[in-house]
């Protein structure tokens, strides 16, 4: 997972000479999420800029919030999946560019982690239509990629 690599092939070694690469890596993550973040729900951009940004810890904001740890976690786990998936960045991207319902299935689905079925019932639309946008937004993500 991106956030916990930690030096590679040498067991972290070379830290004091190459300087922290966790230090390094959470920069990046934090540079990452500050782009990001406008895609997601209010909800989960404040849990990841509360961490990657403000330096909060996950113990805090669990206590904060009243969740148990290992939720808080997964909940992060889950997000940073999310805003590095290349679908995420493309509808990021692309979405100002498509019809309206094309645009909200793709904010629904990718920006926001909604499922088909969920994505249908916000949205007032069919699975199939959703189904059908996912996979031309999915096309189309592909085609981009070269």
């Amino acid at each position: 997972m991106l956030i916990e690599k930690v030096s590679a092939g040498n067991g972290g070694a070379d830290r004091g000479v190459g300087g922290d690469h966790r230090v390094r890596l959470r920069a990046q993550v934090a540079d990452l999420v500050r782009e990001r973040c406008e895609g997601l729900p209010p909800d989960d951009a404040a849990l990841l800029r509360a961490i990657f940004i403000a330096g909060q810890t996950k113990v805090e904001i669990a206590r904060l919030s009243g969740k148990p740890i290992h939720i808080v976690r997964a909940r992060v786990k889950t997000l940073i999946r999310r805003v590095t998936s290349r679908e995420f960045v493309y509808v990021l991207r692309a979405r100002r560019g498509w019809t309206a319902t094309r645009r909200s299935v793709g904010e629904a689905c990718f920006l926001h982690g909604l499922s088909t079925k969920a994505a249908a019932g916000v949205l007032r639309l069919s699975p199939h239509q959703v189904r059908r946008h996912r996979e031309a937004i999915a096309a189309l993500c592909a085609e981009a990629r070269g």
